[in-house]
């Protein structure tokens, strides 16, 4: 049900812009950074594909996967000096270059922080976090009382109005108790 491109806060990130990996260290003496990528999206870390470091357009080069994401060499970072420059570094993309999506799938930023009410309309709070467990993701809920856990499947998510910011679920009798 949800996409995992999402926004976060680190670095100054243009207001259209979402985030789409980390460079989290450099990778050999050629420039190359390791980026723990934040998208499922499987063409946007190929060569001739650029991304964002802050409001500089950066061309992928190079790239192989690696165990957290992907080795990417990025155009005019010619050495690991350079390279090492880039650790902790967002990388972002226009949000006009993010792909469709089929219906009721979502990107993750379209659900963090979204409001979660039963069918009933009481309210359970806030999705502060989403867990890739395998074949779904489940939604972690704070806020009225305790974590609450949700499956985003069908069978518990009802209705996500994402204009509105709301999800709705149902639960099954006596969940959460």
């Amino acid at each position: 049900m949800t996409r995992s491109e999402r926004t976060q806060a680190p670095d100054a990130i243009p207001d259209d812009h979402v985030v789409v990996g980390e460079i989290i260290g450099a990778w050999g003496l050629r420039g190359d950074v390791k980026v723990q990528t934040h998208s499922d999206y499987p063409d946007r870390f190929i060569p001739g594909s650029s991304v964002y470091l802050g409001n500089e357009r950066c061309v992928i080069v190079r790239v192989h996967k690696h165990k957290v994401g992907f080795v990417v060499g990025f155009d005019g970072v010619s050495d690991r000096t350079a390279a090492e420059l880039l650790r902790g570094k967002t990388l972002t993309v226009p949000s006009s270059e993010l792909p469709g999506l089929d219906d009721g799938t979502f990107f993750y930023f379209d659900i963090i922080d979204m409001a979660v009410h039963t069918s009933n309309g009481d309210e359970l709070g806030r999705i502060e976090e989403i867990i890739s467990a395998g074949g779904n993701d489940v939604y972690v809920v704070r806020g009225t009382g305790k974590e609450i856990l949700i499956p985003a499947a069908r069978d518990y998510v009802v209705e996500v109005d994402v204009k509105r910011g709301i999800m709705t679920v149902s639960l099954p009798d006596g969940y959460p108790d």
